[in-house]
């Protein structure tokens, strides 16, 4: 049998018997999937393999019974599920080698979970990792806490150096956030300077304790971002973060909402431009999609005077003069309806634009 385990590309060797086995891996599979080479041996190929719908086989099964007629093996597209249970686009070479011993050989022809900037899983690996802990009852929704973390006016730094030196601060700025959070947290980008931290209580631990534990996360956050971040020997950034975090311990009715809360109160730290964070309460607004959409089409609605002001007349009752007027603010938006005046107005002093609103009508 040959050993072809040092070649350069992803391959993984497949006993075939009453389920195909896989028996090992080679280094660059464990870079290319992120699992190591443990997790991969004595696995079914079915769990971490499927062929892509366009394919020429059936199954498995079939692609091994073409690849034993072809000496020079057979070729096909494939989805390979990586440590994110993220299925990757990948091109397929089945060789069979004797003895039952099939050799897969993998060339990546589309992988969207990985930030090309930073090289870190992105939103579509989270949804994928969430997913599949969901759906395959690994943990609940209130087993998982997310925080959201953005660096203060990021766009300030292109402005000032150029997008290169950006590219290079959100790289370091990953690095750091995989370092400081280790084994705690499962952490991606988003877009910008916004990264999503993932922590799994695969402990069940009781909701104070588990509450105590992100506090201390996040505390130990704001603390080591406070010192800058090197980019050369000429240049460190100082720059403030806002960190929002899901309520822990809270059965979420779904991930969209988790994620919601974090966010709203990732807007909350923001208006104080230091490092800071809010943890979401338990008890959930009324609506956190609503409450969202309002916070993203607030100040585009201040910006073009969406938002009317109405002045209401006050009178002296006794002597029926004018003794002054009432500001009175109105807001109806072309998707979301009639806004309350007293939700948007309190979502102004959220995210730091209460003194903006004042202005307005002045």
């Amino acid at each position: 049998m040959l050993d072809n385990s040092k070649t350069l590309l992803a391959m993984l060797t497949v006993y075939r018997g009453s389920v195909n086995m896989v028996t090992k891996c080679n280094e660059a599979f464990t870079e290319m999937s992120g699992f190591s080479s443990s997790a991969i041996q004595n696995s079914q190929l079915s769990d971490k393999l499927v062929l892509a719908e366009d394919a020429n086989y059936d199954s498995l099964d079939d692609l091994f019974n073409c690849a034993l007629r072809y000496e020079d093996g057979v070729f096909c597209d494939a989805k390979l599920f990586n440590q994110f249970h993220y299925a990757v686009s990948v091109k397929l070479h089945c060789v069979y080698q004797g003895c039952d011993i099939f050799a897969l050989y993998f060339s990546v022809s589309e992988n969207k979970s990985i930030d090309p900037i930073t090289k870190l899983p992105n939103g579509w690996a989270l949804i994928s990792r969430v997913n599949y802990l969901l759906e395959n009852n690994r943990i609940a929704l209130k087993n998982m806490v997310l925080l959201v973390l953005e660096a203060d006016n990021f766009s300030a730094i292109n402005f000032r150096y150029d997008y290169m030196v950006g590219d290079q601060y959100l790289t370091l700025l990953g690095e750091q956030l995989q370092f400081l959070l280790k084994s705690f947290g499962f952490v991606i980008r988003f877009s910008n300077a916004k990264y999503a931290i993932l922590i799994e209580d695969n402990e069940d631990l009781p909701e104070p304790v588990l509450r105590k534990r992100i506090e201390l996360i996040c505390q130990n956050l704001c603390f080591a971002l406070t010192k800058p971040i090197v980019i050369s020997e000429q240049l460190a950034i100082s720059k403030s973060f806002s960190i929002g975090v899901s309520s822990p311990g809270y059965q979420y009715h779904c991930y969209h909402s988790m994620q919601i809360a974090a966010e709203t109160e990732k807007q909350k730290a923001k208006k104080y431009s230091i490092n800071n964070y809010f943890i979401a309460s338990p008890e959930p607004k009324e609506d956190f999609l609503r409450y969202k959409l309002i916070i993203e089409s607030l100040p585009q609605a201040m910006s073009e005077e969406v938002i009317e002001v109405h002045y209401q007349p006050q009178y002296d009752m006794k002597t029926k003069v004018l003794v002054g007027l009432e500001a009175l603010s109105r807001w109806t938006d072309a998707t979301l309806g009639v806004i309350r005046p007293d939700i948007f107005i309190a979502i102004t002093e959220d995210i730091g634009l209460h003194f903006e609103f004042d202005l307005m009508g002045v």
